[in-house]
């Protein structure tokens, strides 16, 4: 069975920085964006790993979806073969993706355990922000407590 993929890029120059929009569509179905920056501090590889971490717990990547081979994406957003693989290594040792030889590279079978630690961490560090934040402005940890319940209690 084939199956129609097509792919865009727009390169968008402003003031010395190119930010690239890469869109992969399956079956006339967007599936996949990154948007990659050459003049944000963060590297590369970093913002193709984190682009494509936040598609796939957010289900816009589904489970077995294929992603671009490493050498096609690399030629497509006009970056090194090395940046991609290094982000697609780290993916792939972190379980998000899977690569079979032959085949090419899917995004992994969901790990429940894995994407509740993502978010444990993504909440560790919003406490601790939130926590330095009443330090500098006096705020108890009983009040924080307080704002915590009320927070749970509420239907967001």
């Amino acid at each position: 069975m084939s199956c129609s993929i097509r792919t865009t890029l727009l390169i968008l120059h402003l003031d010395n920085c190119y930010v690239l929009l890469y869109t992969v569509y399956v079956e006339g179905r967007s599936v996949m964006k990154l948007i990659i920056s050459n003049s944000s501090p963060v590297p590369i590889y970093e913002q193709i790993k984190t682009s494509l971490v936040e598609q796939i717990i957010d289900g816009t990547l589904e489970e077995n979806e294929p992603l671009p081979s490493i050498r096609n994406l690399a030629q497509d957003i006009r970056v090194s073969v090395l940046t991609v693989k290094k982000a697609y290594d780290e993916l792939e040792r972190d379980g998000y993706i899977v690569s079979i030889q032959g085949k090419g590279t899917f995004v992994a079978t969901k790990n429940l355990t894995l994407i509740k630690e993502k978010a444990q961490k993504d909440i560790e560090s919003h406490l601790e922000t939130a926590v330095e934040l009443a330090k500098k402005f006096e705020i108890d940890k009983e009040t924080m407590i307080e704002l915590i319940d009320l927070y749970f209690e509420e239907d967001l």
